[in-house]
């Protein structure tokens, strides 16, 4: 008895088990990734696309990375996804030895970089993080980017001392960098945050900073004022527990 399938049989087979192949490898339609043209930053989450771009050619005095900017063709807001950046472990060795590295996004609310929760692979010189909703610029700095200045709040008693009228509620957060740096990271964020008990409106937002500059380095407090209704005038702005 010969139980060798026909030809045709066998043809066909061929072709169910290649269709499916293909079919799972199909990229998810869902889900899209970005690259930037240097290779070392990547991006994907649920978008219909993304891309990535290079912003800075210089490195941040405090990071080891150039800047990258993620932006996706989507006409509602940015949603959570995933970051990748690959740098070169020998050089963060040395220029900061001992140091855990993280991913840190552009906040322009703080007017300064907010430190996502990273893993860092220092054997791979390799960083990843889920970027939270609303952040497209991306570098790389440790994790922890030094105390801030003593005097932090002095400079935040000094900008609450005078709100601007008709604040009903506050936010304030303190941030750090390097001498001469523009590159300002998060340490405390909120500093603090507080209010009178009225009812915020949206868009009615103003922010103030003060500075001090020290041998070790800057820190900026800013704050950022909430307007609204509710409160009486010259109502104080009491911190909340």
């Amino acid at each position: 008895m010969n139980d060798r399938l026909p030809v045709h049989a066998l043809i066909l087979a061929f072709a169910v088990v290649l269709g499916s192949t293909a079919l799972f490898a199909l990229p998810d339609p869902d889900r899209a990734k970005g690259r930037s043209d240097d290779g070392r930053f990547t991006a994907a989450g649920p978008f219909s696309s993304i891309r990535v771009e290079r912003i800075s050619d210089r490195v941040a005095s405090a990071g080891v990375a150039p800047a990258y900017r993620v932006t996706v063709d989507e006409a509602a807001p940015m949603r959570p996804y995933e970051v990748a950046l690959a740098y070169d472990p020998d050089w963060a060795a040395k220029r900061f030895p001992g140091a855990a590295l993280a991913l840190w996004g552009y906040d322009p609310a703080a007017g300064a970089w907010r430190r996502a929760a990273s893993q860092d692979d220092r054997a791979d010189g390799r960083l990843m993080a889920d970027a939270a909703a609303g952040l497209s610029d991306w570098t790389a700095a440790p994790a922890d980017p030094g105390p801030a200045s003593t005097v932090s709040p002095a400079l935040l008693d000094a900008l609450l001392s005078f709100p601007p009228s008709g604040t009903v509620g506050y936010e304030a957060f303190s941030a750090v960098a390097e001498p001469g740096s523009e590159d300002f990271f998060l340490v405390a964020e909120p500093l603090s945050r507080g209010g009178c008990g009225g009812a915020f409106v949206r868009g009615r937002e103003i922010v103030a900073t003060k500075e001090v500059a020290e041998p070790t380095g800057i820190t900026r407090v800013a704050v950022r004022f909430q307007g609204g209704t509710g409160c009486p005038p010259d109502a104080p702005l009491a911190p909340s527990p």
